[in-house]
């Protein structure tokens, strides 16, 4: 087994002490405690949720290990249950039938996933999203639901409770990627076209071959970046992507849609219609993702590199700068 997520039980009892080291050591510098955490993550992942943890969740309500590290990494705000209450009991949000049509669409060829997470959920918590977003927002800003939020919605919601689910999505749209989140898209385009100048720096005659059949990375990875991954089956995988994405940064979604695309290569070449091949992906695997994500990052200038990770908040100047 590849190291990434290697030695698991021996990783949990490291993994709950680098965690929890603050609360056990109020001396140690958060932001020193944080950022083992983030090595750690990278390095070994995340352990895996427990059959108990489950339970737990589906029963009481109370988000995995997993699902706490992420509000961690990303710094989420506490929400308390009597502000989660009042946010439902706004009722139906002004993208609410968006939500309502998307949430019954989500994962629901997935009897494992429905089981788990179901669609009155998944509405509830993008209604109280988007109330508590337009709350906070600015005066020339516009807050809508868009399409992509209910799948990132539902892996979250896998390792999370509705009031910790509500406060993560509200920290990837306020703070991580604000223009993947937005209205226009902003930062989901640049980031396909990001895809296409890495791929013709990584493998240059794969990036030729599907310029050939007029596939851009707006074409056949707009879904992954939208999503942030989180379409790529199953979702075992998907939430060590999240993972990684939440320790490392959720910019890194275009590297690891970069080595999606490469780990077709041989699939795309004997294609003579290679769209097909996106639209009928293999299954996922973070592990192997990730490692080949790390290794063609190592290939890009410091400059380039700058500009993947500002691009989920500013757009605009992001392929100005793209040397």
């Amino acid at each position: 087994m590849n190291s990434h997520f290697s030695n698991e039980q021996d990783n949990d009892e490291t993994f709950e002490q680098i965690l929890y080291a603050p609360t056990n050591n109020p001396a140690l510098p958060i932001s020193h405690a944080l950022e083992k955490l983030r090595e750690e993550i990278v390095l070994k992942g995340i352990p895996a949720t427990s059959q108990e943890e489950e339970y737990l969740l589906r029963v009481e309500s109370k988000s995995t290990t997993r699902g706490k590290t992420w509000k961690i990494l990303l710094g989420a705000h506490e929400i308390t249950f009597q502000e989660y209450m009042d946010l439902v009991a706004l009722g139906q949000s002004s993208s609410h039938s968006k939500i309502e049509d998307d949430a019954f669409r989500t994962f629901a060829s997935d009897s494992e996933f429905c089981a788990r997470v179901q669609q009155c959920k998944l509405v509830r918590v993008l209604n109280a999203v988007i109330h508590q977003a337009e709350r906070k927002r600015s005066r020339d800003q516009v807050v809508v639901y868009v399409q992509g939020m209910n799948a990132i919605c539902g892996i979250v919601l896998l390792e999370l409770n509705e009031i910790d689910a509500t406060a993560l999505l509200l920290a990837l749209l306020e703070k991580h990627c604000p223009l993947y989140l937005n209205s226009t898209l902003d930062s989901v385009y640049i980031g396909c076209m990001l895809v296409d100048q890495v791929l013709h720096i990584v493998d240059v005659d794969l990036f030729k071959f599907l310029s050939k059949f007029k596939l851009s990375g707006q074409i056949y990875c707009f879904p992954w970046l939208l999503s942030l991954g989180s379409c790529w089956s199953p979702h075992s995988e998907a939430v060590k992507l999240f993972d990684f994405l939440f320790a490392k940064g959720v910019h890194w979604i275009v590297m690891c849609s970069v080595a999606r695309v490469v780990s077709l290569r041989a699939d795309l070449f004997a294609s003579d219609r290679p769209m097909k091949v996106f639209q009928k992906l293999p299954p996922y695997d973070a592990t192997e993702n990730i490692c080949e994500a790390k290794l063609f990052w190592s290939k890009l200038s410091s400059q380039q590199q700058k500009v993947i990770e500002k691009h989920p908040y500013d757009a605009c100047s992001a392929m100005e700068d793209w040397e």
